[in-house]
């Protein structure tokens, strides 16, 4: 019989982070080809309430867009004056290639 072999635990735990890492980054790299996305926002003013900045950079925001998280402020124009402020960021997801172009085999 031949001599026998022990694989010691601590051997083996040497051996998986290193594993655990690689397999991390390439499924990163592959997620990150999968869906690029565009973002950005959009900011309105206004004159009457906190509610109305929010409505109005709402609407801003480009169709087909996803929108996202929104910061509003108050700020004093005057003696008693306040005027708002609203920002409103959004995502797109990346663009689909037309139908013609989707069907044909890549080269």
């Amino acid at each position: 019989m031949g001599p026998v072999i022990k694989h010691s635990p601590r051997a083996a735990l040497a051996r998986w982070p290193t594993w655990w890492l690689c397999s991390l980054a390439a499924a990163a790299v592959a997620l990150v080809g999968v869906a690029p996305a565009r973002s950005g926002s959009v900011s309105a003013d206004s004159v009457w309430t906190r509610e109305n900045a929010l409505e109005r950079a709402r609407q801003l925001v480009p169709r087909g867009a996803i929108p996202g998280r929104h910061r509003c402020q108050q700020m004093m124009v005057g003696t008693g004056n306040y005027r708002y402020r609203c920002i409103v960021e959004f995502s797109r997801p990346a663009e689909q290639l037309p139908d013609q172009q989707r069907d044909q085999p890549s080269p």
